[in-house]
């Protein structure tokens, strides 16, 4: 199974997926995450760095199953493939905001919800994404 292939096409639609590959000596690898739950200098300073491990063994638990996958990219983890043999992996994530959604101060309402979004669209997203892990929500 093409890991990296099969995860693209079940987040195509969420501009806030990323598939990036980087090269490390002789072996390359695809990162898998949703750049509004991880926070990308968390992933350059501890999960990269940990790919740097000698003969090759890999600090992090495999993954057996597409939708084992999925989940852990819902709640904010990032999944490693290595390109060599497909083999994919868990790196548990480190991220943007963890606040509730809170109700609204300002503003009252009559009918409706009364959440309210206060933050940069980054932040928002990171709020909706954690309180809705669900893969058929997209994000234009």
């Amino acid at each position: 199974m093409n890991w990296s292939q099969e995860l693209s096409a079940r987040l195509r639609d969420s501009s806030d997926y990323q598939s990036s590959q980087i090269s490390i000596e002789d072996e390359s690898f695809t990162l898998c995450f949703l750049e509004s739950l991880i926070d990308s200098p968390y992933i350059q300073d501890h999960i990269i760095e940990k790919l740097h491990w000698p003969n090759n063994e890999m600090p992090f638990s495999a993954l057996t199953s597409l939708d084992q996958a999925m989940n852990e990219i819902l709640q904010g983890n990032l999944v490693i493939i290595k390109d060599s043999d497909q083999t994919a992996y868990i790196a548990i994530g480190k991220g943007m905001e963890h606040r509730s959604i809170q109700e609204s101060e300002n503003e009252s309402s009559l009918r409706g919800p009364r959440d309210s979004f206060v933050e940069s669209l980054h932040t928002n997203l990171s709020l909706i994404r954690r309180r809705y892990p669900d893969p058929e929500l997209k994000v234009y």
